[in-house]
């Protein structure tokens, strides 16, 4: 048989097409900060399976890393194999989800707002590492006072406001709901549902 003249046309192998389709269909989560906030994030990924994949990223790289090894040691019992590990910012490159949980801790008798202003260099210097590494997904704060918090993420990435949440306003919520308690005589449960029918 003659062999048609020309250039060859290269053709994707099966194999690899499926391995392409099938690393889209992963979810992949960062998170950065391993306190006790992040944590818990962490350990409720894992047992909710949220994700296929989660990197944990902290300043304490070492830190970072032993927990990540206790969280492998929970995989076995997950519904899931979720890969868990240490990583660098630069892993935040094809990840769906940014969840930031880290920040300095509240001195006593200091004040929100000059929490605030630690807590806005801190991000900074997390904020622009992230978005170095191209990353195209959605920013989830935890980080307090987190509502300015989730503004100033907001700000330094440039995002439009629906890929930058907060995640915390349940927890601001209750606080609300305890002081109308004080100032009404209905308990604090008629207030939340009283709430719940207004949405």
């Amino acid at each position: 048989m003659k062999q048609k003249q020309g250039r060859a046309i290269a053709r994707p192998c099966f194999f690899a097409e499926r391995k392409l389709k099938m690393n889209q269909n992963k979810k992949k989560v960062v998170l950065v900060g391993t306190g006790m906030v992040g944590m818990s994030f962490a350990y409720s990924a894992l047992n909710q399976a949220v994700c296929d994949e989660l990197v944990l990223i902290d300043i304490d790289k070492k830190r970072a890393e032993g927990e990540a090894m206790d969280l492998n040691h929970g995989v076995a019992f997950a519904s899931s194999s979720m890969k868990i590990y240490a990583g660098e910012y630069s892993d935040c490159a094809d990840a769906d989800i940014a969840v930031l949980c880290a920040g300095v801790n509240q001195k006593p008798g200091e004040s929100r707002l000059e929490l605030l202003k630690r807590n806005e260099a801190v991000f900074r210097s997390i904020v622009e590492p992230i978005l170095q590494s191209g990353f195209g997904g959605i920013f989830l704060v935890a980080t307090n006072p987190v509502d300015v918090m989730t503004r100033i993420t907001y700000e330094l990435s440039g995002f439009n406001s629906n890929r930058v949440s907060p995640r915390g306003a349940s927890m601001q919520f209750l606080l609300v709901i305890s002081g109308l308690t004080l100032l009404l005589t209905g308990a604090a449960s008629c207030v939340a549902l009283f709430h719940a029918k207004l949405k």
